[in-house]
This record gives C-alpha cells, sequence and structure tokens, in this order.
C-alpha cells in the first residue's frame, strides 16, 4: 500500500472510530469529572500499551525523545481534552463540534505569529469567513432562555488548546510525538482525580464507559496522529471535517438532541470554508510535488 493510501486509511478509519464520542458521553450520563478521570485513563493506558508493544526496550527512549516541547503539547492536548468534555455539559453536541473544527484556523494563525511562517491569501480569507461563521453559532446563543454561551467560549479554548498542541508537535516533526498522547492522557486523569473524580463506577455503565475510553478515544486518536505523517494536512483536515456532521447526526438520532438554526447556518458556512481551504491547501501540495518531480527529473 503507497503512503498516500495508508494516511487515507488511518485517517478516515480513525475519526469513523471517533464520531461515537459524543454520542457516548450523553448516553453514559455521569459526572463529568469521574468521566475526565476515565477518559485520561483510556488514552494513556491504551496508547501507552500500543507504543510499548511497537517500540519495546526502546520504548523510554522514544518518550525521552519528545523533549521539553513535547511536554508543552502534552499539557495543551491535556487542556484540550478536558475543555472538550467540560464543553458538551454546557452546550449542545452540534455547537462543540462546529466550534472546536476551527483549530486548523487558530494553527494557522499561531504558525504565523509564534513560528514566524508566512500565511497564504486563502488562509487569511478563511480565517475571516471562520470569525463570520463563529459570530453567527455564539451570537445564536448569546442572551435568551437557556443561553449556552459559556460553553461555546469553552469550545473554543479547547481549539485554540489543540491547535497548540499540533503547532508545537510540528516544531518537532522528525520526532515520533505519540508519547505525548499518552502523558496528556496521565495529566488528564490526575488533574480529573484533584477536582474530585474517582474510578469507582455503576456497573451498569461501565460496558459503554470501556468502549469509550479504551476503544474509541485510544485507536482514533492514534491513529489520527499518525494520519499526518503520510499525507498532507491539509488532507487530514479535510477528513476529520466529517466528524461535525456525523457527531451531532448519531446525537440526534439515538437521544433527539436537535442543532440549533443558528448552528446550523453558521456551522454550514464553517463547513464549506473548511473545506474548501484545506482542498485549496492540499491542491498547492500536491501542484507543489508535480513540480519538484518535473525539477528533478
Amino acid at each position: 500500500m503507497t503512503d498516500q493510501g495508508k494516511g487515507m486509511l488511518l485517517a478516515f478509519a480513525g475519526i469513523l472510530v471517533l464520531s461515537p464520542d459524543t454520542l457516548l458521553v450523553r448516553l453514559l450520563d455521569m459526572p463529568q469529572w469521574d468521566l475526565q478521570v476515565w477518559r485520561g485513563l483510556g488514552q494513556c493506558g491504551g496508547i501507552g500499551l500500543g507504543v510499548a508493544a511497537v517500540y519495546g526496550a526502546s520504548t523510554f527512549a522514544v518518550f525521552r525523545a519528545v523533549g521539553r516541547w513535547g511536554l508543552l503539547a502534552s499539557v495543551a492536548q491535556g487542556a484540550a481534552s478536558i475543555l472538550f468534555v467540560n464543553a458538551l455539559y454546557l452546550t449542545s453536541v452540534a455547537n462543540v463540534l462546529a466550534l472546536i473544527s476551527t483549530a486548523p484556523l487558530f494553527g494557522a494563525l499561531m504558525s504565523r505569529f509564534l513560528l514566524g511562517e508566512r500565511l497564504a491569501a486563502r488562509t487569511w480569507g478563511a480565517c475571516l469567513l471562520g470569525m463570520a461563521a463563529i459570530g453567527i453559532i455564539v451570537g445564536g446563543d448569546v442572551g435568551g432562555e437557556g443561553s449556552h454561551l459559556a460553553g461555546d467560549l469553552v469550545a473554543l479554548a479547547q481549539a485554540a488548546c489543540m491547535a497548540g498542541a499540533f503547532v508545537l508537535v510540528r516544531k518537532r516533526a522528525e520526532v515520533n510525538m505519540l508519547p505525548c498522547m499518552v502523558i496528556s492522557g496521565a495529566l488528564v486523569a490526575l488533574f480529573s482525580m484533584a477536582q474530585g473524580g474517582g474510578v469507582v463506577v455503576p456497573v451498569d455503565k461501565l460496558p459503554l464507559l470501556v468502549l469509550l475510553c479504551f476503544g474509541v478515544l485510544a485507536v482514533s486518536f492514534g491513529m489520527l496522529f499518525l494520519a499526518p505523517r503520510y499525507i498532507p494536512s491539509p488532507e487530514v483536515n479535510l477528513i476529520m471535517l466529517l466528524e461535525m456532521v456525523l457527531g451531532p447526526l448519531l446525537v440526534w438520532w439515538v437521544v433527539g438532541e436537535t442543532v440549533p438554526p443558528a448552528t446550523m447556518i453558521g456551522g454550514g458556512l464553517l463547513f464549506a470554508t473548511l473545506a474548501f481551504h484545506s482542498w485549496l491547501g492540499l491542491h498547492s501540495v500536491r501542484r507543489a510535488r508535480r513540480l519538484a518531480r518535473a525539477a528533478g527529473g
């Protein structure tokens, strides 16, 4: 199988496995910090066992290689994980998934101002349209009965933290940063325990909890984290947009949670903006590769 095929398979499989995440959170309906503890343990244990199985005696060296940038990325990813669940307790699934999909735009801005990378005109345009879409989504929750503004803001903070983690990982692109997911899982579990979270849960919730934490999260994050090693990040971003559609659809189908009108409008604009931007980015990458091959030939 070609690298393109491997990357596409990893990205599609990862997002399909991840799609039931929000639905399972709704079905579990358990205290937030208990759920956070389990999510952290699942991510840490599931991915940690995978890394140990692959690297064996070299596992410690692989962890040590991530360095201080890897530790910072772990903290950012851990914060993103905590904020994600917190947002689900404060606003609708559709709002959360729409707003956290802005992570690539936050990442582009961080790359410009923190790493000094130049941004293409299409990225600046996408940022402006993305801000308009965010305004529509958040504006629908300003005031009125049952306002979810706090949850929307938490979801935006999650997107910023996740983008920060990706930027830090890209800063050390030559290093395997998968151990960062293990470290961030441990940090999430420890922080959640400090907030009063525990591991004791009702027996009837254990099957879904194990499925979510040790199956859905560990498997999906592992595959999505590896996909950019084989295909360009714009292609991964484009595939990940599927969660914005699949997540709310599953939650609506099973538990009847509807999508607010403002989210349908803003989310549609955001989806179109990000999809077009990723397509242009992918086209640019492939064009550069063709020119490089032609020059080499």
